[in-house]
């Protein structure tokens, strides 16, 4: 969420290009994306049993 908000504000300031603000967002959203895939794939798999 910081680096969203830097981004906006330097966007904002002038010191980044609309470029600069393309790149970092697709960045992210491609991290995040990332991330969700590797959640839903861990969720396909059993459960592991527990011996007592």
């Amino acid at each position: 969420m910081l680096i969203i908000l830097a981004t906006i504000l330097l966007a904002a300031l002038g010191k980044l290009t609309a470029e600069g603000v393309a790149s970092i967002l697709s960045g992210v959203a491609g991290y995040v994306l990332g991330g969700m895939d590797k959640q839903q794939q861990g969720s396909d798999k059993p459960a592991p049993k527990v011996v007592e």
